[in-house]
């Protein structure tokens, strides 16, 4: 009864919009202050465990950036800085180090765009002066001309004409597109530079970015903005899709640019022309609300949709201090927009949840959404900006400090002709995403020529003397119940060295094996006639294990890893390295298909998109297997890890698997390459066993002065010493997991230790199916990251040398596209 009561007291309740009345600013920044709070309270950036700057699922790392540029503009509307901090620690995290906003978290899967939205929140700081982040790195104007400058260089004239792709790397999806709004995005960048340093050179490549987009079509006459087309057919077949940022993107450019040339007729022309061809935007009724045309009429808008109109309403309000003539013709559709945007926020319990429709004025029960929350905040803070000072510059009060070679030393590598995977969903990491263009191109089947033979790494007289050769070997052919597998990459083990060393008491000569090699990324070119599962195309990995008997204990209990009839790959069967051959027209679009593998349906691993092939394959043994070692140790957000031997390979994927997971890793190497890589990739402490005379003691003094939760032993020289690092840790416990010969290490320990203390030693031999799938989801989340050094498959030799002796930091991978 009571609860019915509830319901009807509910019912009678009357539902209130955030309230807004636009002539009192007091009302204006209070309504933004409730709806910033409901979108930040999506943020985990600035939480144990997680990156800052990132969102989580399923949100893209783009619009993270753009949600910065909102609470840049917020700080400069309001006045208000209790987001500042959170803003500069994102901004200044996501930069990175070259302050190009090219993550390591990133740099795999990003487009123009992504990369442009977050140079406009750097290019926003400056602006307003927002505070200066931390002396050490770049500066935000300096942001803005580095990410300026990587995009100059990758200016491409191949197809088109000109213009920058949608996606940086060749290997993902939408490559072969170029698009609007990365090229918008370049232009704008490039267009607000000009006006704050007054260097010409800016300036000219936006006037290069906007002729090119008129002549290809992307701009129509009467200021119509289309997606943008595909680049193998030279641009001629337009996605006539239009979006709300796209002109907005041009029109902030194009005030600019009006600003900038002290008021040149040309751009005043092109800027009124923006505003008259955006008021397709806005509806007859209710009159000059903003709405998403493309999608919001047959509720198809998707996650970064839902955001756009935002950016429209940001670079209007903008535009109108870089030209001033703009204002009476943006501002009435400004306020319209802001007031529905309003009514629309009646959602959730606090009636701060926005809706999307804003032509509705209610809400209509959408979901708490970055995105909605952002556009409203945009719209209502945008009516502020006749209240605040208009954009500063490098003579006229900035005090951003900048780098016009910003960038530019270390630019990004030249197109590689690779292959290139499809789009699909997990690809759309830009702001553009899948358009009704890619739509209407439909699939292309996979074809495969698969030739008799092909290159392998073989181990010559297993032992101390082993040497490694690249030879030709016959093609293998998959069973009834395997699929083949054309391996990109494998990643190098310390295993491998191991098994060409012949010191584990187990020999790949007794079961007549001669190559090694356990962490395969490829795609599956052929299945055989009972496999249902998989399908030619498919992105797969390869494990250590090739196959178990799935019936015992251990298999039925997810440590199918220690089933006694387990083939273990590279060992027991042929591994990675063994099969690799190049030929000729093997690929429909004339692709090479460089390397082969023969492995279990049930063992293979299906990658994710979105993970590049060399963060994928040392998912396969050492990121699944340190991942598992983590899990089994017990250890809790805030627990001290050390990791003895972690900037190699497998410790250094402990070490960013350890920091996602809220511990607090410490890592015991020795150098200064280790000692940065370890540092960049989350650990809180380094310890250099050759600088410090009793490395436990240093160990400790970290941890609290009692000493670590968890050691996690990668490197074999440290299991005498391991339990030093426990110190006084009640609980503690030591996870083996580098291999060492036979015979030769061992850990001394009292017993009485172990009692009194809760002391465990326990090892993990490698992860099972479903650890791999765990560790791949951490990598699609960027919380793993690529830190590996590239061979190719004619310098394995080389390769292995370094790997046996010690000189990784971070992992080998050996590429067969190479």
């Amino acid at each position: 009864m009571r609860t019915l009561w509830q319901l009807l007291l509910i019912t009678l309740v009357h539902v209130q919009a955030i309230e807004l009345q636009l002539d009192d600013p007091a009302s204006v920044k209070k309504a933004c202050h409730d709806i910033a709070k409901v979108m930040l309270e999506h943020y985990t950036g600035n939480q144990p465990g997680d990156v800052p700057g990132n969102l989580p699922d399923p949100y893209y790392w783009w619009e993270a950036g753009a949600m910065f540029s909102a609470l840049v503009d917020y700080w400069f509307y309001t006045g208000d800085d209790q987001w500042n901090d959170l803003v500069t620690q994102g901004l200044v995290w996501q930069a990175g180090e070259s302050g190009t906003f090219m993550p390591n978290n990133q740099t795999r899967t990003e487009g123009n765009d992504d990369q442009g939205f977050w140079a406009f929140a750097a290019m926003s700081a400056a602006e307003r002066n927002f505070p200066s982040p931390p002396s050490k790195g770049a500066d935000w104007l300096e942001m803005a001309q580095a990410t300026f400058n990587t995009q100059a260089w990758r200016w491409d004239t191949s197809s088109c004409n000109g213009g920058l792709r949608w996606q940086i790397f060749t290997w993902n999806g939408g490559y072969n597109y170029k698009n609007t709004i990365s090229n918008g995005c370049f232009f704008n960048l490039a267009a607000r530079l000009a006006r704050y340093t007054g260097n010409q050179t800016y300036a000219d490549w936006a006037i290069k970015v906007w002729d090119w987009t008129r002549e290809v079509g992307f701009m129509t006459d009467d200021y119509a903005f289309y997606d943008g087309a595909d680049d193998t057919k030279n641009c001629v077949e337009l996605d006539h899709i239009q979006w709300t940022y796209n002109p907005g993107v041009y029109l902030l450019g194009a005030a600019a640019m009006y600003n900038f040339t002290n008021g040149d007729p040309v751009w005043k022309e092109r800027t009124e022309g923006i505003i008259a061809g955006a008021n397709v935007f806005f509806a007859e009724e209710p009159k000059d609300v903003m709405y998403e045309r493309a999608c919001e009429p047959v509720d198809t808008c998707e996650v970064d949709q839902r955001s756009f109109k935002g950016y429209l309403a940001r670079w209007m309000a903008a535009s109108t201090q870089f030209a001033p003539f703009s204002y009476d013709l943006v501002m009435p559709k400004l306020r319209a927009s802001a007031n529905a945007a309003a009514k629309a926020c009646t959602g959730g319990p606090r009636d701060g949840i926005c809706g999307l429709k804003w032509t509705e004025q209610r809400y209509s029960g959408e979901l708490n959404d970055v995105g909605q929350q952002m556009a409203a905040l945009e719209v209502i803070q945008s009516t502020l900006i006749e209240k605040v000072d208009p954009p500063v510059s490098q003579e006229h009060g900035g005090t951003s400090k900048g780098n016009p070679a910003a960038g530019s030393e270390n630019p990004p590598p030249p197109p590689a002709h690779i292959f290139t995977r499809s789009i699909t969903t997990g690809d759309r990491v830009g702001a553009a995403i899948l358009t009704i263009f890619f739509s209407l191109m439909g699939s292309v089947t996979p074809s495969y020529n698969i030739p008799t033979h092909c290159k392998a790494g073989v181990i010559e007289n297993a032992g101390p003397d082993f040497r490694v050769r690249v030879e030709t070997v016959p093609v293998p052919q998959p069973g009834p119940n395997d699929i083949l597998i054309k391996l990109n990459v494998t990643g190098l083990c310390q295993s491998d060295v191991h098994y060409m060393l012949d010191d584990l008491g187990i020999s790949m000569s007794t079961f007549g094996v001669r190559s090694p090699g356990h962490e395969g990324a490829g795609v599956v070119v052929k299945i055989g006639e009972n496999v249902k599962n998989w399908k030619l195309g498919d992105r797969a990995g390869i494990k250590p294990m090739m196959d178990t008997c799935g019936t015992c204990a251990h298999c039925l209990s997810d440590k199918e890893t220690y089933c006694s009839s387990a083939i273990h790959t590279g060992l027991m069967v042929p591994g990675n390295i063994s099969l690799a051959f190049v030929s000729d027209n093997l690929l429909t679009r004339s692709r090479n298909l460089p390397a082969i593998h023969c492995v279990s349906r049930r063992y293979a691993s299906p990658i994710p998109d979105g993970i590049p092939d060399e963060i994928a394959a040392p998912v396969m043994c050492s990121a699944s297997t340190i991942y598992r070692s983590l899990t089994e140790s017990r250890l809790q957000p805030g627990d001290w890890a050390v990791f003895p031997g972690g900037g190699g390979g497998v410790g250094i994927q402990g070490v960013q698997l350890a920091y996602a997971m809220g511990m607090r890793p410490i890592v015991v190497d020795t150098g200064d390459d280790k000692r940065a890589l370890a540092l960049k990739m989350g650990a809180e402490a380094f310890v250099d066993f050759k600088k410090e005379a009793d490395t436990a003691a240093a160990v400790i003094k970290i941890a609290d002065g009692i000493g670590g939760h968890g050691v996690f032993v990668t490197a074999q020289a440290a299991y005498p010493t391991a339990l030093a690092y426990l110190g006084q840790r009640v609980g503690g416990a030591v996870m083996c997991i580098g291999i060492a010969p036979a015979g030769t290490m061992t850990i001394p320990v009292d017993p009485n230790l172990l009692l009194f203390r809760n002391t465990r030693i326990q090892g993990t031999l490698v992860g099972s199916r479903h650890d791999t799938a765990r560790a791949l989801d951490f990598a699609r989340r960027g919380k793993l990251q690529q830190i590996c050094e590239v061979y190719p498959i004619d310098r394995l030799p080389e390769a292995v040398d370094k790997l046996r002796r010690g000189q990784v930091a971070g992992r080998i991978v050996v590429s067969f596209n190479q």
